[in-house]
């Protein structure tokens, strides 16, 4: 019952990320539940619009300048988050791993579509765009749009043994989509 709960306040609290099938992806609601909400504000979603209750928690040990994402997270399927940045913005980005074993992130918007406030959807191997539908292999995410054109947005990351680390400064510079 209890997750149906939270699947209802999921769909009603978004607009205008549903799916063809009327699935949501995206991660903007906040909940009291700490099993849904990290400590730093993000909120884990996969990409079938289901909360992520088994996500761990960010390193409370580290900055609290840096976003986390334990390695042991991601997977070949896209897993959504949401960052509150100072000015009150929710910004919205994933991490999915490639079949090149790596870790890819990217801002949930692109460089050209992020007007229609629609972001990406995960088809096999591939991230598409939900406003223009162009498809973009995943082991290409996560570097600069060099050709213009509809891009995942870049979010710089770096990665350690055992997690992805974000720059919140980073993350805000994302809120320009959102």
């Amino acid at each position: 019952m209890r997750q149906i709960a939270l699947a209802i306040v999921i769909t009603i609290g978004l607009s205008g990320c549903s799916d063809d099938d009327g699935t949501t992806k995206d991660s903007s609601v906040t909940t009291k539940d700490s099993a849904v909400t990290t400590k730093d504000g993000a909120v884990a979603v996969d990409s079938k619009g289901s909360v992520d209750s088994k996500a761990s928690k960010p390193d409370t040990k580290a900055a609290s300048n840096v976003f986390s994402i334990p390695l042991a997270d991601v997977s070949t399927t896209a897993k959504f988050y949401s960052h509150k940045t100072s000015t009150n913005v929710e910004v919205k980005f994933f991490a999915v791993k490639g079949g090149d074993g790596s870790p890819h992130v990217a801002f949930d918007a692109c460089d050209v579509c992020y007007k229609a406030k629609k972001g990406y959807k995960q088809q096999g191997t591939l991230m598409v765009c939900r406003n223009c539908g162009r498809k973009f292999p995943i082991d290409s995410i996560g570097t600069k749009n060099k050709g213009g054109g509809c891009w995942p947005g870049y979010l710089p990351m770096t990665v350690t043994k055992t997690k992805i680390q974000i720059q919140h400064k980073d993350i805000a510079t994302g809120a320009k989509y959102f």
